[in-house]
């Protein structure tokens, strides 16, 4: 049995037709992906908490700092 974290890394290889660096993607990118996607499509802080399992803010807005997102647009 594979590992999401193994099936992330073989993904990336696959796609650039090389290794990933180990800090660079992992099973838990897709979490994060995941939050900042909900972000982007115009959910709340609360509703990606309840959707990612999460019970820290903090944690939550760490993962969101980086979506490329603008509520002024």
């Amino acid at each position: 049995m594979r590992s999401v974290s193994n099936i992330v890394k073989l993904s990336v290889v696959k796609a650039r037709g090389q290794r990933s660096r180990e800090c660079e993607v992992s099973g838990h990118s897709l979490r994060v992906g995941a939050a900042q996607d909900l972000l982007i499509r115009g959910h709340d802080i609360s509703a990606i908490m309840r959707a990612g399992g999460w019970d820290s803010v903090r944690v939550v807005s760490n993962y969101l700092r980086l979506a490329e997102h603008n509520i002024w647009e």
